[in-house]
């Protein structure tokens, strides 16, 4: 098991979370605390709709042990960093104490999952939608303990004390980027495995490029793995060859590749899941970021509050379940029209007038 005492491992990340938490505006308003948060000691302002006065309120997170199991490494600048990332702020903000393992194959899971449970970790966090099966059959042996799992496409829970959490959508967010940044009408998403919040992803990208460009032509597919950088970059390569001239690699640590082939071919990219503009600055316009800091975040409060009353919750992006990062400068660099083209379109699905995908 490792545990947050890896300083190096931690820096990388915690350097990342700090990126993601302040680029994400819609986060909810617990996410920059009213008062100094010590330990257990945690107080939030409420805000009552008869007075407008806030008025305190203090959770006890005491109690609270946070375990996460990764399905990849902390350093894929995506779907694992913030995971880690997620539970760094708990134990930041909440003093929650927090441990992970990341790389863990569905095969092992069930193990990890025991031991912790063992250990007395009362929330675990199956952090990838192909741990669904074994987050079940470990569940029902541990009915104290609470199991998030991060998946958001359907209700998988089949124990009272299995939630299913995650956002929907984020396919719409990266196909309207790629619409109005494109000048060759041509954009390419590249998914790593058909897994469902990938596919759902990748389904959503062409109703998000609709948005936006219309006429635009749409590619999609699985590079098939989501750590082979080799193969996807090498299918970017070919997508770009083809005329491509906005590309998104949504494949965990194998989409590096795919942000190493557009730097290289000097096109745009959009990064997918956190915040990727250090992989390849001169590509990565905006990344489209999973909001999960604010999602466990919000899990764990209910907790602590004891209001987890259904088994399933869905972010949707008038919700905050996606957000952008930091534009690193690129919006000032962007045509004006284009950035605008994005801003209110985005504004559209906020404030309902555009809907989201079905």
């Amino acid at each position: 098991m490792r545990k947050f005492g890896s300083k190096m491992k931690a820096m990388i990340a915690v350097l990342t979370f700090l990126v993601c938490l302040g680029a994400c505006t819609n986060q909810q308003e617990s996410g920059e605390a009213d008062t100094v948060v010590t330990g257990s000691d945690v107080e939030s302002a409420e805000t009552t709709a008869e007075t407008g006065e806030a008025a305190q309120t203090t959770l006890d997170y005491s109690d609270i042990k946070v375990a996460i199991l990764l399905p990849g490494v902390i350093t894929d600048s995506g779907w694992n960093t913030v995971g880690y990332n997620s539970i760094q702020n708990l134990t930041d903000k909440y003093g929650i104490t927090a441990d992970y393992v990341e790389s863990v194959p569905v095969s092992d899971f069930g193990s990890y999952a025991k031991d912790y449970a063992e250990l007395g970790y009362n929330v675990i966090i199956a952090h990838g939608s192909q741990f669904a099966d074994a987050t079940n059959e470990v569940a029902a042996n541990y009915p104290d303990t609470t199991f998030i799992l991060s998946y958001a496409s359907e209700n998988v829970s089949e124990q009272p004390n299995v939630i299913c959490a995650g956002p929907v959508n984020e396919g719409t967010m990266y196909g309207l980027i790629a619409g109005a940044l494109t000048t060759t009408d041509h954009v390419a998403f590249l998914g790593g495995e058909d897994v469902p919040i990938i596919t759902a992803a990748l389904e959503g990208f062409t109703y998000g490029v609709s948005l936006t460009n219309p006429d635009c032509v749409v590619e999609t597919a699985y590079i098939g793995s989501l750590t082979d950088a080799n193969k996807a970059y090498e299918m970017a390569i070919q997508y770009i060859n083809d005329g491509v001239d906005v590309i998104i690699g949504c494949a965990n640590s194998a989409g590096l590749g795919v942000l190493q082939a557009a730097d290289e071919k000097d096109i745009l990219a959009v990064g997918a899941v956190g915040d990727q503009y250090n992989v390849a600055p001169d590509s990565v316009v905006v990344s489209v970021l999973r909001d999960y800091v604010t999602i466990y975040d919000d899990m764990i409060t209910k907790i602590a509050a004891d209001e987890l009353d259904d088994v399933f919750y869905t972010y949707t992006l008038q919700q905050g379940g996606c957000c952008l990062s930091d534009w690193h400068g690129w919006d000032a660099k962007l045509d004006a029209e284009k950035y605008q083209l994005i801003m209110n379109t985005l504004e559209g699905i906020k404030n309902g007038t555009i809907a989201e995908a079905e």
